[in-house]
């Protein structure tokens, strides 16, 4: 189990400055990973009532189970780590095991884990560009037969992270889109269809 604050800052990108920025990161083919996401809630929306989501990230040799709680500006993410096999299950079966942190903080929060349902799922290609500030993040992903882009900045530390990212979307010409989070995007998508 982990639990951490992520601070992190968010804009949508189009596909010409996602290849751009790649070209900017030197990137090469190697430096890319996949990771699926299925995403969970209540009947009644119960997570995202409370400003909460949950999901199951399956990445190449393990699977997370990662619950977001806003903490003052940022998010709380709490996760337990399962095997792959494990992780494939629980999104087979449309429900989360019946014990670990994420349990118990799901219960705490007054949510019943038994009522959580199976929302749908996202697959992103990621990039990643560490520098001294921060994390770069490019992800390209793909839900509901829709695709974006979306460019991402984690950083330690809120209000200088902010200053980084803006100046960066300024110096590289990118107009302030902001982005909505992942699985409120494939939720807008999937009731589309």
């Amino acid at each position: 189990m982990s639990e951490q604050v992520e601070i992190e800052f968010k804009n949508m990108i189009t596909l010409s400055e996602y290849k751009k920025l790649l070209q900017l990161f030197h990137a090469k083919e190697e430096d890319f990973f996949y990771q699926s996401n299925s995403y969970f809630d209540t009947p009644d929306w119960q997570l995202k009532l409370k400003h909460a989501g949950l999901r199951i990230r399956l990445l190449p040799e393990y699977a997370e189970l990662t619950l977001k709680t806003p903490f003052e500006n940022d998010l709380l993410e709490t996760t337990d780590s399962f095997t792959l096999e494990e992780g494939k299950k629980m999104i087979q079966q449309g429900k989360i095991k019946s014990s670990g942190f994420v349990y118990t903080k799901l219960i705490s929060l007054g949510i019943n884990p038994d009522e959580l349902r199976l929302l749908g799922n996202l697959a992103t290609t990621r990039y990643e560009h560490k520098t001294k500030e921060g994390l770069f993040v490019l992800d390209h992903s793909v839900y509901c037969n829709q695709e974006d882009y979306e460019l991402e900045f984690e950083t330690a530390h809120h209000e200088e992270g902010k200053k980084i990212f803006q100046q960066f979307l300024i110096d590289q010409a990118i107009p302030t889109r902001p982005s909505k989070h992942k699985i409120a995007r494939m939720i807008e998508a999937n009731h589309q269809l």
